[in-house]
């Protein structure tokens, strides 16, 4: 992501696999990323406008995120065309669920 703020090197970044599976690996820059996109124009929509240069070259684009708010995730969930959000089967998790998608997609 540090690559992709600072427009670096960008091609480098994706890892090819040899059972055909891409990835960008994480690393210990992500922990101030959140520092870095405060003085960015647009930084909500960073890791979009690199999606958007490559998607066309992917079936699937999966990223995992933190469950977070920060701007890591904010980002994800901007440049994401759908969301899964794993919760455990515990009333107050399914509660939440109910709340956030009510919200969402009102009767």
């Amino acid at each position: 992501m540090t690559n992709i703020v600072r427009k670096k090197d960008i091609p480098n970044c994706i890892i090819c696999s040899e059972e055909g599976v891409d990835l960008v690996p994480s690393n210990i820059d992500l922990a101030s990323m959140d520092l870095t996109l405060q003085s960015v124009m647009s930084r909500e929509k960073i890791l979009k406008m690199y999606m958007d240069e490559i998607k066309d070259n992917y079936d699937y684009v999966l990223i995992d995120c933190n469950p977070s708010l920060g701007m890591l995730t904010v980002n994800a969930l901007t440049s994401a065309d759908s969301v899964i959000i794993p919760v455990q089967a515990e009333p107050f998790a399914s509660d939440g669920i109910i709340c956030i998608c009510s919200d969402i997609f009102p009767s």
